[in-house]
């Protein structure tokens, strides 16, 4: 594979992880009314449906450098996008208001560990281009966020 490839591929690969780090979390807030009203999710459970990713999200970067040493920063990553695919999945067949509460745990710990062990992994492999890769990063996050706030009504 050439250089080019290789780095098209990784930059493609970021794109497409930064995109999904705010879906769990930015399509409740359009969506909320209903979910309540189709769950019986209380004001103060749905407060925590999207306080408790953020609040994990913080927490677990606290840890960065535990969570590399004990899944290395690949590893992690990918069990990070495995817990936010699982919480996200969960969501569809079921629908009571303690589900999503366990998906929004599972949605932000998955979050948490991506955001702590990429930019990590964007250092060590882009080198000089990693600046320009992280913007990309950013970008990746608020575009996935826009997306899912904008469009999740709709498909819903």
């Amino acid at each position: 594979m050439s250089r080019f490839s290789e780095r098209f591929l990784f930059s493609a690969a970021i794109l497409v992880v930064g995109i999904n780090l705010r879906p769990t979390m930015a399509a409740i807030g359009p969506m909320l009314d209903v979910i309540q009203r189709d769950t019986g999710l209380s004001d103060t459970g749905a407060s925590l449906l999207t306080t408790l990713p953020v609040a994990l999200m913080g927490i677990c970067l606290l840890f960065t450098s535990r969570l590399k040493t004990l899944f290395g920063a690949r590893n992690g990553i990918i069990l990070g996008l495995a817990l936010i695919l699982l919480g996200n999945l969960l969501r569809w067949p079921w629908s009571s208001a303690a589900l999503l509460l366990v998906t929004a745990i599972l949605g932000g710990i998955g979050i948490a560990m991506v955001q702590a062990l990429l930019p990590i992994v964007i250092r060590h492999r882009a080198g000089a281009a990693a600046a320009g890769l992280m913007g990309l990063y950013s970008t990746a996050i608020m575009a996935g966020a826009f997306l899912s706030g904008t469009f999740s009504p709709w498909i819903a």
